[in-house]
């Protein structure tokens, strides 16, 4: 959130959080498939943990360089 200007982070917030609602709400049912079948019981937290894994360093190569206003230093 600091990377964004103070008057759009309410907006901000607002899209990431919807995002991460729609994936919520729409993970159960595929997790749903995948834990009725015991071969692929593990499935779901193996996919979950990759996804993460993905997320996090996209994100990091996405903003490695972007400082927020309040570490600039003048």
């Amino acid at each position: 959130m600091a990377v964004v200007a103070r008057d759009e982070r309410s907006a901000a917030s607002g899209v990431t959080t919807i995002a991460r609602s729609v994936g919520a709400s729409i993970s159960p049912s595929f997790t749903g498939m995948l834990l009725a079948n015991p071969m692929l019981m593990g499935l779901p937290f193996v996919l979950s943990g990759g996804l993460k894994i993905i997320y996090d360093l996209l994100l990091y190569r996405n903003f490695r360089r972007l400082r927020a206003p309040e570490e600039v230093r003048p």
